[in-house]
């Protein structure tokens, strides 16, 4: 039996890629909602608070799942449409 600092150490081998995800998704709301405090221009809010909604629906999905194991397929997927919804802002904002 692993004692709690080997735990601790290897954290990453018990974090459950749906923790990740959350986690991913959760920074990725905090750097839209500071792009969002930064931006002047009204289209320019409008796409990246667009984009901030679906990170946060993501989010919410994610999260009520937080105890059901993820499959690797899903998680592709999830880290598939952070970067299509990112790629989207980038796209508009040209």
């Amino acid at each position: 039996m692993m004692s709690q600092l080997d735990k601790w150490q290897f954290r990453e081998f018990y974090h459950s890629d749906r923790e990740k995800v959350i986690q991913i998704l959760t920074s990725e709301i905090i750097f839209l909602d500071h792009c969002l405090s930064k931006v002047k221009k009204r289209k320019e809010k409008k796409i990246i608070n667009q984009a901030y909604k679906n990170l946060e629906r993501l989010l919410n999905e994610q999260s009520e799942q937080i105890f059901v194991n993820m499959p690797e397929k899903d998680y592709e997927n999830v880290i598939s449409s952070i970067f299509e919804i990112f790629n989207k802002v980038i796209t508009q904002l040209r």
